[in-house]
C-alpha cells in the first residue's frame, strides 16, 4: 500500500488523445523537427499515422491554432502550417492569456500592478543607459502632448501608457517590452473608469517630466527612483477606484 506522504501518483493527470496530440506536435515544433512555414501532414495522413481519429486530430491543431502555433491556409496550397511567430502574436497571445485570467479572478489586480512595478522601474534604469536620440524625441513628444492639449480622461491614461512603453522599448531589450505590453493589456481597457483630477493629472505630468529628464542625462538611478514615485501616485489612485471597477 502507498502511503499518502509518498504517493506522488496522486498528482498524476490524465489528458486526453487530444491534448497528447497536441502537446507531441508542439514539442516537435520547440525542438526543431518542424520549422516555422513548415506544412503539416494531412489530417488524414496524421490520423493514420497516430491510429486515431481525424476529429481527434483536429481539436488538436485547434487547441495550437488557439496558441497561435499553427495556422489554416485554403486555397490550392491549403493546409495547416507551423505559424511564422511574431513579436505581436506573442504580446497578443500572452495579454489576452493575463486579461482573461484578471477577468476570471485568476489573478488579482494587485499582482497585475506589483508586477507592473518590478518591470518598469528597472526598464527607467536601463532606459537611461541604452536610450537614443529617437528614444528622447518620443518621449518628448508625449510630454509636449500631455501638457498642450485639453484630454480626455482616456486620452490622458493612453498617452501615460505611451510614455512607459516608449521607455520599455528603449531599454532595447525585447523581453522587457514583451512584458510591459502583456502586462498592460489586463489595466488598460481600466482606463475607461477613470476620471484623473487636475491636480493629480499636474503630479503625473510633472513626475513625467522628471523621469525624461534622469533619461536624458543617462541618470539610470533617478529615472528608477523617479519612475517608482511615479507609479506609486497612479497606482494609489487606481486602487481607490477598484470598487467601481468590474474586477476582482
Amino acid at each position: 500500500m502507498i502511503s499518502k506522504k509518498n504517493d506522488f501518483l496522486g498528482d498524476f493527470e490524465i489528458y486526453s488523445v487530444t491534448e497528447q496530440i497536441a502537446d507531441y506536435i508542439k514539442q516537435a515544433i520547440v525542438y526543431g523537427d518542424l520549422t516555422e512555414g513548415e506544412k503539416l501532414p494531412s489530417e488524414t495522413v496524421m490520423a493514420e499515422r497516430l491510429n486515431v481519429s481525424r476529429n481527434t486530430v483536429r481539436g488538436a491543431l485547434n487547441l495550437l491554432s488557439s496558441e497561435y502555433l499553427i495556422e489554416t491556409r485554403s486555397g490550392r496550397s491549403g493546409g495547416h502550417y507551423v505559424a511564422i511567430v511574431t513579436e505581436d502574436a506573442i504580446k497578443q497571445n500572452f495579454g489576452d492569456s493575463l486579461n482573461l485570467s484578471v477577468t476570471l479572478g485568476g489573478v488579482t489586480l494587485e499582482e497585475v500592478i506589483e508586477m507592473r512595478r518590478i518591470i518598469e522601474v528597472e526598464a527607467a534604469y536601463l532606459a537611461a543607459l541604452r536610450r537614443n536620440e529617437e528614444d528622447l524625441r518620443r518621449l518628448a513628444e508625449i510630454i509636449e502632448f500631455l501638457n498642450d492639449e485639453p484630454l480626455t480622461d482616456l486620452l490622458f491614461c493612453r498617452n501615460n501608457y505611451n510614455f512607459n512603453n516608449y521607455i520599455s522599448l528603449a531599454t532595447k531589450n525585447k523581453l522587457i517590452n514583451l512584458d510591459f505590453i502583456a502586462i498592460s493589456r489586463a489595466i488598460v481597457p481600466l482606463f475607461k473608469y477613470i476620471n484623473v483630477p487636475m491636480h493629480l493629472r499636474n503630479t503625473l505630468n510633472n513626475e513625467l517630466e522628471g523621469i525624461y529628464i534622469a533619461i536624458y542625462n543617462k541618470d539610470s538611478r533617478d529615472a528608477a527612483e523617479r519612475m517608482s514615485n511615479h507609479l506609486h501616485h497612479f497606482e494609489e489612485f487606481f486602487k481607490s477606484l477598484q470598487p467601481f471597477m468590474h474586477v476582482k
